[in-house]
């Protein structure tokens, strides 16, 4: 499955911002995601998101229209997991819940990979990486995002990545 996400680093130019999040990304290949594309090079990726800016300055209208529209998906993601999450804790007992998961017959072992996702703190559903900060998981790590890199010294790189 291809996501797509943002990593904020700051730098001085887009093509210092591309080459930043390169480095940032590769270093979560493996660990988080199988492999990325950035969209330095226009390639088909630019087609499936119809993104075609390889880096978006965080003090222009745009960069910061992406940021929030990546949260969004985060945060519409991780809530609807956790009404999954409390449904099926309505619904199924504890000892189900903990049941052998190569049961693949088992309509209730989906609930453990949901309460994995919540839970995350990189990999999929994370949609924003911050370049010496980490992930933005929390509603106030995003309030700090918008407090302190929403600048013209900070870009955010649009990566499609596959998980």
């Amino acid at each position: 499955m291809h996501v797509l996400i943002g990593v904020i680093v700051e730098a001085k130019d887009d093509y210092d911002a591309v080459i930043k999040a390169r480095v940032y990304a590769d270093s979560l290949v493996r660990r988080c995601f199988d492999y990325y594309t950035d969209f330095w090079s226009g390639s088909e990726v630019a087609e499936r998101w119809r993104q075609n800016e390889p880096a978006l300055r965080l003090d222009t209208e745009a960069g910061q229209r992406f940021v929030e529209q990546l949260w969004e998906k985060y945060k519409t993601h991780v809530m609807r997991a956790i009404r999954e999450i409390r449904e099926a804790f309505e619904k199924f007992s504890d000892d189900e819940i903990f049941a052998d998961l190569r049961d693949e017959s088992v309509e209730y072992r989906f609930i453990r990979s949901k309460m994995h996702e919540v839970g995350a703190t990189h990999g999929y559903p994370v949609r924003i990486y911050v370049d010496n900060w980490g992930t933005v998981t929390e509603s106030t790590t995003m309030e700090m995002v918008r407090e302190k890199l929403f600048n013209d010294k900070y870009w955010v790189v649009p990566l499609d990545v596959h998980v």
